[in-house]
């Protein structure tokens, strides 16, 4: 929120600055030469129009940090027709691989044009019309932009344009068919998270993996059964319902190796042959967060499909949840909601910890703050209307209570 005050901050004050104006003199042949032909009121020569497009790390006013994308304008911004004009600035492109331009995606759909970065602001302007120093145009939070691609240094270039205020563009190409001034500048930054067009490239190798993750999770408990098969053919379905009709051919294609491929990661785990921990590493290496969320939820919804939720399919369930580094209360949120679902939970006392999130790397304070937050939960559902729900939760409460004395929390 503070973020997006500073930005409309930044908007309004652009709204009430204008540029400096001077007249066309002819240029004595004392002054240095001017590449617009202008110069300032002490002489000066006015510089064209250019640009500069900053990675910052910026300090709110509570004290919390923020990563920023700054765009400037600097320079010549006249208007030979003595009117208002728009200054723009789009397109970030990563120009990495210079043989191979990426366009990075934005996500804020008031900074948005067809999916890229744009974003502008009007003012006053004549055709002597100048901005002596750099003027701040746009601030753009990070987490508001998806990059191509992920890496160190990554090379980043925006564009900027200045048009005549009537002038109405509604795509990136329009914008630069005859722009009054342009500029373009770079600048590196490194990108932590899968890029888009990773996770394009990505998305078959993804679906296979975790059909694998998914069988081997199935078959951990000594058995593979139909219902667990059918969860995952229903999810390799779902994936592609969203194809348009006139893709109907290529889905039934996609679903048809995904049949194929499912049958053949079944005969691979019921012969002994399953590659569980190399198929877990290399999920890691080729999802983000999302994909590591998606799995998660996939995995308890085999768990669930034969109503039992055995030890071994737990112990599992939290080895891959810890090597996939997925937030421990969004895992336990997901759990906690599978759960209700389940008809038998198989416990012992070596169990008990790792059903409600407790590691032995927690201090007895952070094991007794985590079952009391899942007390609470499991309490809201003790008066569920649901008569499974809340005999579900009966058990629950019963073991964090079991678990309590245990830790002797308070």
């Amino acid at each position: 929120m503070e973020v997006l005050l500073f930005i409309i901050g930044i908007m309004v004050f652009l709204y009430h600055v204008g540029g400096e104006e001077n007249e066309n003199r002819q240029q004595p042949n004392w002054l240095p030469k001017s590449p617009t032909g202008l110069y300032d009121q002490n002489n000066n020569p006015v510089p064209e129009f250019s640009s500069s497009t900053k990675f910052e790390n910026m300090t709110l006013d509570n004290g919390n940090k923020v990563d920023v994308i700054n765009f400037n304008i600097k320079g010549f911004v006249g208007n030979p027709q003595n009117r208002a004009v728009k200054l723009v600035s789009c397109g970030l492109v990563d120009i990495t691989d210079s043989n191979n331009p990426s366009y990075v995606i934005s996500l804020d759909q008031q900074s948005s044009l067809q999916g890229l970065f744009c974003t502008y602001q009007t003012i006053e302007s004549t055709d002597t019309t100048f901005f002596p120093e750099f003027l701040c145009l746009y601030v753009m939070p990070i987490d508001l932009l998806k990059f191509p691609y992920k890496g160190k240094n990554r090379k980043i270039e925006c564009s900027y344009f200045v048009v005549d205020d009537s002038f109405d563009f509604t795509s990136y190409s329009t914008l630069a068919s005859n722009p009054l001034h342009f500029s373009s500048s770079q600048f590196y930054i490194d990108v932590d998270d899968l890029g888009w067009k990773e996770k394009i490239q990505n998305a078959d190798k993804i679906a296979e993996l975790s059909i694998d993750l998914c069988i081997s999770m199935a078959a951990s408990d000594g058995s593979l059964d139909q219902s667990e098969l059918d969860i995952i053919k229903k999810w390799t379905k779902d994936s592609f319902a969203h194809l348009e009709q006139d893709e109907n051919q290529k889905n039934n294609k996609n679903l048809q190796y995904y049949s194929n491929y499912i049958k053949e990661s079944y005969l691979k785990t019921k012969s002994n042959a399953n590659t569980y921990t190399l198929d877990l590493n290399q999920f890691l290496k080729l999802s983000d967060n999302a994909d590591r969320v998606s799995l998660i939820e996939l995995l308890l919804k085999v768990i669930g499909a034969d109503g039992v939720f055995s030890k071994e399919e737990d112990s599992m369930l939290n080895e891959i949840v810890k090597k996939l580094d997925v937030n421990q209360d969004t895992f336990m949120e997901l759990k906690n909601r599978a759960l209700l679902s389940i008809d038998k939970l198989e416990t012992s006392e070596s169990s008990n910890e790792q059903l409600f999130g407790i590691t032995e790397m927690m201090s007895n304070e952070e094991k007794c703050r985590t079952l009391r937050e899942q007390y609470t939960k499991w309490n809201a559902q003790a008066s569920s209307a649901d008569i499974n729900k809340r005999e579900k939760a009966v058990k629950m409460i019963s073991l964090i209570v079991d678990l309590r004395v245990k830790y002797k929390c308070q």
